[in-house]
């Protein structure tokens, strides 16, 4: 097994984390809930896929008088927001900060990109991509361009739901080439390892791509499987490098899984059941993988990366009056928000920040905002945050936040 090198890792699926059957986690991708735009792209011209949908029995009285308790979430501070405004391009949907954290990207279903300053919100770049059908696809996910290897900075690497990948250099508002086109595809998911030197991709056909920066050329095709992890049977629509390990990444979506790919084996190696991954949401740092799904109950979950065992639901139980959120982005802190985790999503319409070394600690939050969560990031000095909802950006001053212990 390629992946266990120095990481502990399981490779009997008799010691698959028991997460529960999809009736007991109350999943469904499609069912009794409203789709956002990146998941109504994905059943375009397709039947949504069949699941049951039934509540989680969890109770509240799990988290009686706890940090998840409704009581505790009621009493939480709000986030300080130091720019907020409204978006004008269509509805975004995802959305980045720069390497050096002066711009933040938005991309959005209409198919355009705006770049904004972070200290005003004031919009300095736009561009409405040239597409080839009349209606325009969305850009369903977006990274900066962040290596020293290359001179050019501020360019943004999109995907969009025509399976194309553009590389838009924001400061002079050109297209760098020909975009990369992934036939008989849709593009959900993008990443690129700390070096910058690659860029993976995801999305309707289950696998992973992996191309090189630089030259744009194909370097990786990861697909299907062995054993207990053969894959994702379902669209993807969050993935994520190993930042210990660049051969390494992780990928959810519908399927109720969570892949681990190796390029050295080239497929999955490794696989763990119960979460359903609707947007940006998985991540994975320090040993520990967190994961964001759209439904009620035991949404926000932390894994444990070397064997794939559920270490701990985090508790998120919205207040008296409040709808539950169902998630669709979540971010891990790394310096300076080690051991934070910011999360959002729809129905409540609301942000979180909560510290899971302390059983899921309520730091802050940002309620009954305008429109569903779609996505948040920290900066790199992870002294500010933003909250994308879908006709609206909020930046929030994290410095007077605590600064985490390492």
């Amino acid at each position: 097994m390629v992946l266990g090198d120095g990481g502990g890792y399981e490779s009997d699926p008799e010691n698959l984390s028991p997460a529960g059957s999809d009736d007991e986690i109350g999943w469904s991708p499609t069912a009794g809930r409203k789709l956002n735009e990146r998941e109504r792209i994905a059943l375009a011209g397709s039947a949504p896929p069949s699941a049951h949908h039934e509540e989680d029995d969890v109770d509240e009285r799990v988290y009686e008088g706890g940090a998840g308790s409704s009581e505790a979430v009621s009493r939480a501070v709000a986030l300080p927001t130091t720019v907020s405004f409204e978006l004008t391009s269509g509805e975004a949907l995802c959305a980045r900060f720069s390497p050096q954290g002066e711009y933040f990207a938005i991309g959005y279903t209409s198919g355009a990109l705006s770049v904004h300053s972070t200290t005003s919100g004031k919009q300095v770049f736009q561009v409405a991509c040239e597409q080839d059908q009349d209606t325009p696809s969305p850009v369903t996910a977006l990274r900066y361009r962040d290596t020293l290897a290359l001179e050019t900075k501020n360019v943004v690497m999109f995907a969009t739901g025509d399976g194309k990948l553009r590389f838009w250099h924001s400061t002079s508002g050109n297209f760098l080439g020909a975009p990369i086109v992934e036939e008989n595809n849709q593009i959900f998911a993008v990443d690129t390892p700390l070096l910058g030197d690659q860029i993976a991709t995801a999305g309707l056909d289950c696998n992973v791509r992996v191309y090189d920066v630089a030259t744009r050329k194909l370097v990786h095709t990861l697909a299907g499987g062995s054993g207990a992890s053969g894959g994702h049977t379902n669209r993807v629509f969050a993935l994520k490098y190993v930042d210990e390990n660049p051969a390494v990444l992780i990928s959810g979506g519908w399927d109720n899984t969570v892949q681990f790919w190796d390029v050295r084996a080239g497929q999955s190696v490794r696989s763990l059941y119960g979460p359903s991954v609707c947007g940006d949401a998985l991540d994975v740092s320090d040993g520990t993988i967190v994961t964001g799904s759209h439904r009620r109950f035991r949404a926000l979950q932390a894994w444990d990366f070397g064997s794939g065992r559920l270490l701990y639901d985090i508790p998120w139980l919205p207040s008296k009056d409040e709808d539950p959120c169902f998630i669709y982005s979540a971010k891990m802190g790394r310096s300076r928000m080690k051991g934070m985790v910011v999360a959002g999503g729809s129905e409540s319409n609301e942000a979180r920040l909560v510290n899971v070394n302390k059983d899921g600690a309520l730091a802050g939050r940002l309620p009954k905002l305008s429109s569903t969560v779609n996505a948040v990031d920290f900066n790199k000095s992870e002294d500010l945050l933003a909250v994308l909802c879908k006709d609206s950006c909020h930046f929030v001053d994290l410095r007077s936040q605590p600064k985490r212990k390492m």
